[in-house]
């Protein structure tokens, strides 16, 4: 059995506090805002959930966005598994001015992004330096390495279909990450998740548009196969893996 896991990110700090990225100099997170300590923990328990659900087909890699806040969102899962995050821009936000900025896709740097990571465990661990470690797979290739800017609807749901299509030739077929049997993990955003939901189920372009779905904060869907070669199904539709009560 071969399994696929699509996962959105954890709750993120300028949907609870829009105004953060005023304050302790943290403007250049204004577009690429970071989880908050409620989405740090939704991460870690859709993290521990995941590994016991997938005990019979392990997981075998995480792809994910470049994005702080899907980062963050696989950081734990990195951890227990002791799998290293494989960045994937086609798994980058939808790309509407008003969500990434006018200056478009803007990422944070290795050294940034460390400093980031530590600062949001500050309350949770004293030792930080090893925290905000992130083990990185700096071999691979993504399957899309450029994004246009300003994409409407239907042109993030073609990108995701491109991306679908060349992910499955590049990481399926040729380099086999799912031979015999196992999971791969995609952590993305709402949009992108949606978009690649759809694809996988093979729904039509001009069926589908954006907010069709109940996506959930760290929301995760599956899609199972028996074998190579044969058609994935939908196990089941986004659905939350964690209870903060």
């Amino acid at each position: 059995m071969q399994k696929i896991v699509l996962v959105r990110h954890g709750e993120r700090l300028d949907n609870v506090d829009p105004m953060f990225y005023k304050k302790n100099n943290q403007k250049h997170l204004k577009w690429n805002p970071p989880l908050t300590e409620d989405g740090i923990l939704m991460a870690e328990q859709t993290s521990e959930s995941l590994v016991e659900q997938l005990k019979e087909t392990p997981i075998k890699a995480i792809y994910c966005s470049p994005y702080l806040r899907c980062l963050q969102t696989a950081k734990p899962l990195s951890e227990l598994t002791g799998l290293p995050i494989k960045i994937e821009y086609g798994l980058i936000e939808w790309g509407l001015d008003s969500w990434i900025g006018p200056n478009g896709f803007q990422f944070l740097s290795g050294g940034e992004l460390e400093t980031e990571i530590e600062r949001r465990y500050e309350s949770k661990t004293n030792n930080n330096s090893e925290k905000a470690k992130l083990l990185f797979d700096g071999d691979y290739e993504m399957c899309l390495k450029k994004v246009e800017h300003n994409e409407d609807y239907p042109k993030c749901y073609r990108r995701m279909r491109k991306f679908w299509d060349a992910f499955q030739e590049k990481e399926i077929n040729k380099r086999q990450v799912l031979q015999g049997k196992g999971a791969i993990v995609f952590v993305s955003h709402y949009g992108t998740a949606e978009c690649l939901y759809e694809n996988m189920k093979g729904k039509p372009e001009e069926s589908v548009y954006s907010g069709i779905l109940d996506i959930p904060y760290c929301g995760t869907a599956m899609f199972q196969r028996e074998s190579d070669n044969t058609k994935w199904k939908k196990v089941h539709k986004f659905k939350k893996l964690w209870n903060l009560d």
